[in-house]
């Protein structure tokens, strides 16, 4: 599944007692297989270039994760002194097993790329275009609405009346801020019910 290839291991290794030695050379030549059916269709010259590209990108991208595990085990590796361990000795050990670690997943994750990318034909390509240009102009008509134009005219009227500003409505006379709070107190409205007003 990860290589979007269709090998059947289990029934190879129940049912027909392979060894792994021998399931391994059964899937190098079924992903051989697959590279070639895949250059029927694209120019040679073009998967190289496609390879080329996946091959450095992915390089940069592990080569960059490495290089910021190496600088957290230099932080670290003075510990393994705690543990009566040469940190200088330990450090080599681990460094050495983290660049196996990162050639394995580079030649992992790189045929797991090459295997996985599906080539289209120019009338494959060509078919998908015409139905992603079918979705976007059916998505724009479900967008649409048959009263729009009425809504177009209305639109007039609603910016008129939002230039307009709503006066708040009042019971009685506005009270100014010195005067005496009109609840009966004594205080100046400032004082007394204008704070809650601010």
């Amino acid at each position: 599944d990860e290589f979007r290839i269709d090998f059947p291991i289990t029934p190879l290794a129940i049912e027909q007692k392979k060894s792994a030695a021998e399931i391994k050379n059964l899937l190098v030549e079924k992903l051989h297989e697959v590279r070639k059916e895949k250059l029927q269709h694209i120019n040679k010259e073009r998967w190289n270039q496609l390879s080329r590209e996946i091959i450095l990108g992915t390089l940069d991208r592990l080569w960059r994760e490495h290089l910021l595990l190496m600088d957290y085990l230099r932080q670290g590796i003075h510990l393994r002194g705690y543990a009566q361990k040469n940190p200088k000795q330990e450090y080599k050990r681990e460094s050495h097993d983290l660049f196996q670690q990162l050639l394995t997943r580079m030649k992992h994750e790189i045929i797991r790329t090459l295997s996985s990318i599906q080539i289209q034909t120019a009338s494959e390509a060509d078919l998908l275009a015409h139905q992603r240009q079918q979705r976007i102009e059916e998505d724009q008509l479900s967008f649409s609405h048959p009263d729009a134009s009425t809504l177009n005219n209305d639109e007039s009227s609603l910016d008129v009346e939002s230039e307009t500003k709503a006066e708040p409505l009042r019971a009685g006379p506005k009270v100014g801020r010195n005067q005496p709070c009109p609840c009966g107190s004594g205080k100046k409205y400032k004082q007394c019910h204008g704070q809650l007003v601010n």
